[in-house]
């Protein structure tokens, strides 16, 4: 508007003095007007290609924040993806680690067993050969031990080729672990490149969140650009406005030229004046529209990289893809592998199981004859006592005959006593025979009843043991332990342990030398944990027969028992678990307080080190550096070794013992991070084989196995 008002200021002026002006000729004039028509047909060409020039921008910011949306999306996308491919890694490696574990598990039970076995065998080898010297006492004892002695070489046979089954069986479950292993180790090594693809595709998602905002910045500055260019447009189209208003007043001009010659010079003046304030304008314009084409060329360009990152964050994603799902292909052949691997070791183990029972059977078998053979030697001996005592009455009886001839009447009758007396030394004779028959009768009757698995007369009834749960309150699906042992050995000690309990707190159990009369019931009160655990009375001697104890004692209704020792292992233990074996409950053998008795043993040689005279200052401080490894060795060497002989001895199958510290026990349980300095033993083998045995439990769709559906397995599971 400014400058209309300029331009009629300057028509004024123009009209004032068009008497004083030159007249200029029509035809310059209208050449002037054609050139200025065409110039302002320019500027408006160029107007127009400006305007498109801001739609195409307008287009391109729209394009680029679909793009920018799309982008978006995709990273979404991205994330989603880089979360399940992590989940699904942690998934694998967790499944990986677990058939480690459970392969592992089974491996070490395989050997266990193995081990048992040939001890098993060993202890029937050695009963054999005791009662090969036993059948030459007796013919018919011979004969029946001929028999077993068959029986026996028919079962050790029979151990010899289900050991080459088991060493081949062995052989291919190794290779299946091994294959297994590889297996796991290829899905480890793609999980990791999958792990690198996600971190790579991480980096160009950050790296297109990087270019996304940048193109969003670059949008709003081309905005800004496309708004200001729009208000200078504006501005250019109200200048042509004014120059056609300008055009209109020079042909108003013009007219009035060839009507007055003045007037004609002061137009043509104002003609030029305003054709050259038209060329700068133009000027002006046309710069703006270049620079606006060069800002549009740096838009497309940045648009054209922004679409090459997105490009290649896509291609990224989809290589990232290709390999989760090839990690996932690796990931289910190894698990195949390791399925493969624990169904042969499964039927390994069964097969292992059942030789075992074999030995088992045989075993006892041997002993049921050893007892048969006591008794009948027993009735042996006293039928040749009073067939001795029926001799020398004969013998007395004659010579009181031959003195009868002397007092007739004396003789009588001391005869007939006599006689009376041979009759009833006979009558305990053909007693004492009748007596070893029925021995015989009843050895055969107990070997029936053993090969056809009734249990001893002296066994609970189900009754006795529904009315024993019920006082204890048991409860479905809790897994009931009950910890024997003597008094002293550190039974309620344990318990806290277990329960992750400090001693001494309001919640703990008591503790103390106190003789405990009655069977303590206490409920684990952690989540997920759902044991009982019962202290049960501590003896001094074992007075009546083992069964007798652990029938009063009502031990046969747990799930499992602990067998708790500190100094020595008694015959208590032994008793308690020989009726463990013959119930088939599971059996923990525990030594509590080791860390006192290495403690013990640390001392005893710090002693004889520093009692030695031929060691120098430097040999007794290198010797005590070695005295906690040492100490620590000794006293688990000579405490398995211990007890594997006093099982031995009873003729029990071998059984892990676990060497633990109810302080270790506590930390365990309670979680506590500061472990550096404490010494570990067995606390975490406990721990893990207690928590695998009632998975085990849990897991058989039905209560704990009890005495009559149980299989036979002493040694806890692993």
């Amino acid at each position: 508007m400014a400058m209309k008002n300029r331009v009629a200021t300057f028509l004024s002026k123009t009209r004032s003095s068009k008497g004083s002006v030159k007249q200029p000729s029509i035809d310059e004039l209208r050449t002037e007007k054609e050139d200025l028509e065409a110039k302002l047909d320019k500027l408006h060409e160029e107007c127009g290609l400006y305007q498109k020039n801001a739609e195409d921008a307008r287009t391109a910011r729209r394009e680029a924040e679909e793009a920018a949306q799309k982008a978006k999306e995709a990273l979404a996308k991205a994330e989603e993806e880089k979360q399940a491919a992590v989940e699904e890694k942690i998934h694998a490696i967790e499944k990986m680690e677990e058939a480690q574990r459970i392969a592992a598990e089974h491996e070490e039970e395989t050997k266990k067993q193995t081990e048992a076995a040939e001890l098993s065998a060993a202890a029937a080898r050695e009963a054999a050969e005791r009662e090969k010297r036993a059948s030459e006492a007796q013919v018919a004892a011979e004969r029946l031990a001929e028999e077993q002695q068959a029986k026996l070489e028919k079962t050790e046979q029979s151990r010899i080729s289900t050991e080459q089954e088991m060493g081949a069986k062995l052989t291919q479950a190794l290779h299946a672990r091994d294959a297994a292993e590889a297996e796991r180790d290829a899905a480890f090594e793609d999980a990791q490149r999958a792990r690198a693809a996600c971190e790579a595709a991480d980096v160009s998602a950050w790296e297109a969140r990087q270019a996304q905002d940048v193109a969003n910045e670059r949008c709003r500055e081309m905005e800004l650009v496309a708004d200001t260019k729009t208000r200078e447009a504006y501005t250019a189209t109200l200048q042509k406005e004014d120059a056609l208003a300008l055009l209109a007043d020079m042909e108003q001009d013009k007219v009035d030229a060839e009507n007055s010659a003045s007037l004609e010079r002061t137009a043509r003046e104002k003609a030029e004046l305003a054709m050259r304030f038209a060329e700068s304008l133009s000027t002006e314009l046309a710069e703006q529209v270049r620079n606006l084409g060069e800002e549009k060329d740096g838009l497309v360009a940045s648009m054209r990289e922004m679409e090459l990152s997105l490009s290649r964050a896509q291609d990224e994603l989809v290589q990232a893809q290709i390999r989760l799902s090839e990690s996932i292909d690796a990931k289910e052949n190894a698990e195949l592998g390791l399925r493969e691997s624990e169904r042969r070791v499964e039927e390994l183990t069964v097969l292992v199981q059942e030789w075992r029972e074999r030995a088992e059977d045989a075993r006892s078998m041997k002993e049921e004859f050893e007892r048969a053979l006591e008794k009948s030697r027993d009735a042996q001996y006293d039928a040749q006592r009073q067939a001795e005592e029926h001799r020398k009455a004969k013998e007395k009886a004659e010579a009181e005959k031959r003195g009868a001839e002397r007092y007739s009447q004396k003789q009588e009758a001391q005869a007939k006593k006599d006689r009376e007396a041979v009759l009833a030394a006979v009558a305990d004779k053909e007693e004492a025979e009748r007596n070893a028959r029925n021995a015989l009768d009843a050895f055969d009757e107990a070997q029936r009843k053993w090969k056809q698995g009734v249990q001893p007369t002296a066994s609970p009834s189900e009754s006795q043991i529904d009315a024993l749960k019920k006082s204890r309150g048991f409860r479905e699906g809790a897994f009931h332990v009950g910890v024997a042992g003597l008094t002293g050995t550190g039974k309620s000690s344990l318990i806290n342990a277990l329960m992750g309990v400090v001693t001494g707190t309001p919640e703990a159990v008591p503790t103390g030398n106190q003789y405990t009369q009655t069977v303590g019931r206490y409920i684990d009160a952690r989540r997920n944990y759902p044991h009982i655990w019962y202290d049960v009375p501590g003896a001094g001697t074992l007075t009546a027969p083992s069964w007798n104890y652990f029938h009063d004692q009502g031990l046969f209704v747990f799930d499992a028992i602990m067998v708790v020792w500190d100094n020595r292992f008694t015959d208590v233990d032994i008793a308690v678990l020989e009726n463990c074996v013959r119930l088939k409950i599971p059996a923990f053998i525990i030594r509590t307080k080791s860390d006192v008795h290495i403690s013990n043993i640390e001392e005893r040689m710090r002693d004889v080190v520093e009692a030695d005279p031929t060691l120098t200052n430097k040999d007794r401080k290198s010797r005590y550096t070695v005295i906690p490894f040492s100490a620590r060795a000794e006293y688990i060497s000579e405490t398995r070794s211990g007890v594997e002989r006093s099982l031995h001895n009873a003729n029990l199958p071998p059984m892990k013992v676990y060497l633990v510290s109810n302080k270790t026990i506590t930390k365990i349980v309670q979680g506590d991070k500061n472990m550096r300095n404490v010494r570990v033993i067995d606390e975490f083998d406990l721990l893990n084989d207690i928590w695998a045995l009632r998975r085990a439990t849990s897991r058989a769709a039905t209560s704990i196995p009890r005495m009559h559906n149980m299989r036979a397995n002493t040694t806890p599971l692993i």
